[in-house]
């Protein structure tokens, strides 16, 4: 028998804009998550 064992650690990124509760969440590398944030515009 062969065992294949993945791991995962999911990432999870929470900030607050406008007093709103914005939360990420997925299994992609801190740098990934910070340019995923980093890509959101906010407009006033």
């Amino acid at each position: 028998m062969v065992y294949s064992v993945e791991s995962t650690t999911e990432k999870i990124a929470v900030f607050v804009h406008d007093n709103l509760f914005y939360t990420i969440s997925g299994n992609v590398p801190s740098t990934e998550m910070k340019k995923i944030i980093d890509s959101f515009e906010i407009e006033k």
